[in-house]
């Protein structure tokens, strides 16, 4: 107990150290009051964090040597949204390292239909597809309206189809998805509900 208790003071030392007390006081306040949370790459990729974690796995006394054979069937992949916030470009010692790259294009309306049922196991594909429709219109007017501090792409689709299926109300089911992770900002939020949903599910 008592060496759990000195490596315990020996982080929280070395995160004062960096400046991260407070970063981490707030994340953790933050979560504690339900906040959902579609940035932190930007405090995981920063060099304050890059150098904690360095400094933190050199006072692992755990390190055996012993090296671990990689299985000849194993396969490695990597992946990243250079577009979004918070996201550096891909280092090019890694992109070296890498025997296959693709650039993967945003996908169409049909795909994300397809998907989005196919993951969710929603059969209404009229909605889905609607809602499809929807995500691509929100990620346009992020774009020309430089709404840049959340994402809006394949995997909210997918959190809004499941709410949907199980509240039946896709608007209803957009301001715990689509909106939460579009921005925190309240302004934001209400131009992507009043230009973006609300024209498409509000009923009269």
């Amino acid at each position: 107990m008592k060496s759990k208790e000195i490596v315990k003071r020996k982080s929280i030392r070395n995160a004062e150290y960096y400046d991260l007390i407070d970063v981490f006081d707030e994340l953790y306040s933050q979560s504690l009051a339900g906040t959902n949370f579609c940035n932190l790459m930007e405090y995981i990729t920063s060099d304050e964090n890059i150098k904690l974690a360095y400094r933190n796995i050199k006072r692992n006394k755990g390190i055996t040597g012993e090296v671990i054979e990689r299985h000849p069937d194993t396969v490695i992949i990597l992946t990243t949204n250079t577009d979004y916030n918070g996201c550096r470009e891909m280092n090019q010692s890694i992109i070296s390292r890498m025997n296959l790259i693709f650039d993967m294009d945003t996908p169409d309306v049909r795909t994300m239909t397809e998907r989005a049922m196919g993951i969710t196991g929603c059969k209404d594909k009229p909605v889905v597809k609607k809602m499809a429709e929807t995500i691509e219109k929100i990620a346009k007017e992020c774009r020309e309206s430089m709404i840049s501090d959340g994402s809006c792409g394949m995997r909210e689709l997918i959190s809004w189809v499941q709410s949907f299926m199980l509240c039946e109300d896709a608007l209803e089911a957009a301001e715990y998805t689509v909106l939460s992770s579009v921005s925190a900002d309240s302004e934001n939020r209400e131009l992507i509900r009043s230009t973006c949903i609300a024209p498409v599910f509000e009923t009269a």
